[in-house]
This record gives C-alpha cells, structure tokens and sequence, in this order.
C-alpha cells in the first residue's frame, strides 16, 4: 500500500487532471501549444517549453502528450528534447 512508502506523519499529495469537455473534442492533435516565455538556465543554455497532444484514448481516458524542448546552445547549436508520457485524467466525480 501507499501507506507503507511514507514516513511516520507523511502526506500523500495528488493532483488530479480534470479536463475540460471543450478540450476533449478539439481537433488539435500534434499541433504545439506554449505561453511560457524562453529561459536561460545557468550554462547559458536558452530553452523554449512547449506541449501537445498526440493521440487521445477515449474508453481508458488518457491523452498521450509530449513536452518538448527546444534548447539553443551557447555555441548555437539547436537540440529538441521530447519527453513522452500519457496522461490519465478523471472527471469530477470520479475521483
């Protein structure tokens, strides 16, 4: 159990997805979706975050979503990282 993972007073915090029906249904798979401004972290690597939807697994409701990374080196070199994870989410009155 959970339980057994904790320390003696331990919390186990959730955060729990709750989509959005509007999001659900919108025909946006693959496209990239992204606000946050570039950073600089401190070797002088810029990077650029952003997200998108690959594919949506409605019976087991799960969207397989990649972050990804566009790094620009010092030297310029440009890189792109995708971490690639599926994201199960629940409705309100599920959980």
């Amino acid at each position: 159990s959970i339980h057994g993972h904790l320390i003696e007073g331990g919390r186990l915090i959730l955060d729990l997805f709750n989509p959005s029906l509007e999001a659900l249904v919108q025909d946006n798979l693959g496209q990239e979706f992204g606000d946050e401004p570039e950073f600089v972290s401190p070797d002088g690597r810029r990077v650029v975050r952003r997200h998108r939807i690959v594919s949506r697994d409605y019976a087991n409701q799960i969207n397989h979503v990649e972050l990804l990374y566009y790094v620009t080196h010092p030297d310029g070199r440009e890189q792109r990282l995708v971490h690639a994870f599926p994201m199960r989410y629940l409705y309100r009155f599920e959980a």
